[in-house]
């Protein structure tokens, strides 16, 4: 198989995998919905306690301003903090709260229950190639973008 055929097939899947998986990462903030970039600044504020919209930004490959403005509805929700900077105050530090963990840990197991759905079906030994293979690339990538 050529690599351009493999590619395509390869960017069809992901596409495919992130619309079955899409639905279980969209959820309530009273009527609001968590986007999966707001469940992923979560997730990365819970590793990184105490970061700066600029850290959060970098991470999420977005401007600091627009970042700004999505952390609104996980404020408004009470599941992070905003705090100036006491040496910069051009610096905001955003933090989860307790109330953010205990719903990102909601989060993760309807996610976990979700992709338990969608793999549960497989059998082990394929389930195991695809997790190498996938540590795999996030590992090489890491590496060439250090």
């Amino acid at each position: 198989m050529k690599n351009q055929e493999l590619m395509q097939r390869f960017i069809t899947v992901v596409r495919k995998w992130m619309r079955i998986t899409k639905p279980s990462l969209n959820v309530p903030i009273e009527e609001k919905i968590a986007t999966f970039l707001q469940i992923q600044a979560m997730c990365y504020l819970q590793e990184n306690p105490d970061v700066t919209v600029g850290d959060l930004a970098t991470e999420l490959a977005m401007s600091s301003p627009a970042v700004a403005k999505f952390s609104d509805r996980l404020f408004d929700a009470g599941w992070i903090t905003r705090k100036d900077d006491s040496h910069d105050r051009r610096i905001t530090r955003l933090k989860l709260t307790q109330k953010g963990k205990e719903e990102l840990k909601l989060i993760q197991g309807r996610h976990f229950e979700k992709m338990n759905e969608i793999i549960s079906f497989m059998p082990e030994a394929d389930l195991k190639k695809m997790v190498y293979i996938m540590e795999n690339v996030v590992k090489k990538w890491e590496e060439k973008n250090k």
